[in-house]
């Protein structure tokens, strides 16, 4: 991983930094940093996604996603305003 995504990390992380405090160490805006820091995530993800996969035919992580989408749709239906109640826009 680049220096720069180690060093966000680890102010983040380690030293409790927030990405305000993180920014100003680096010369960048807050809203740069919260790239950075999800750029970083997303690289330590995918290596350990690599690392599962090499050890595994299957992906837990993918599993749960796939149970807990599954979940949600159960839990929390979609609900739709029946078309009676829309206003009728000139028709």
């Amino acid at each position: 991983m680049p220096e720069r995504l180690q060093l966000v990390l680890s102010l983040y992380y380690q030293e409790d930094c927030s990405f305000r405090e993180v920014g100003e160490v680096l010369g960048v805006t807050e809203a740069r940093i919260c790239q950075l820091h999800a750029e970083a995530i997303h690289r330590i993800r995918a290596y350990l996604d690599v690392s599962v996969d090499a050890s595994s035919p299957r992906k837990p992580r993918e599993q749960g996603m796939k149970r807990r989408r599954l979940g949600q749709r159960r839990q929390a239906p979609s609900v739709r305003s029946p078309r009676s109640t829309w206003p009728d826009a000139g028709l």
